[in-house]
């Protein structure tokens, strides 16, 4: 057998180790950012469903973090008396159902960055169920509505 074969051979299953050691350990981690678990857009939903989209003008094209997972301009926001309406417009996220959070239970504001640009962080519910991050523009548009 010819030595680069073999050289070859153990490279290739060198490789194929690491790369199932990563998947073993990062998939996880990226499936659930990917989902929106934990603190995130799925939490949200199971405390603050809709059915329906409330009367008013949606922002559409939003960027916004729920969690630790952005949202890059795929977001519709509703600033409106009933509540904040967050719905994304993505294909297949059909999983991510609408919400309607009602302004009493945003519990705080605080800064933040995103992208290098100032945001306002809402901590929503207490004890805190999760927190979604708007660029000042937004929040803006919503301070006749938030406390403090």
């Amino acid at each position: 057998m010819d030595p680069s074969f073999l050289f070859y051979i153990f490279l290739a299953a060198g490789i194929l180790i690491c790369l199932v050691i990563a998947l073993v350990f990062l998939l996880p981690k990226v499936l659930k950012n990917i989902g929106g678990q934990g603190r995130g857009w799925t939490t949200l939903a199971e405390h603050f469903p809709t059915a329906s989209q409330p009367p008013g003008e949606l922002l559409k094209r939003q960027t916004i973090e729920v969690g630790q997972v952005v949202y890059k301009r795929c977001v519709r926001v509703g600033i409106t008396p009933q509540g904040l309406y967050l719905d994304v417009n993505l294909p297949f996220s059909s999983r991510l159902k609408p919400l309607l959070i009602p302004w009493e239970m945003v519990k705080g504001v605080r800064e933040g960055t995103l992208y290098w640009e100032k945001t306002r962080i809402l901590s929503i519910g207490e004890p805190e169920i999760g927190t979604i991050s708007f660029f000042s523009t937004l929040v803006e548009k919503a301070r006749p509505y938030l406390k403090g």
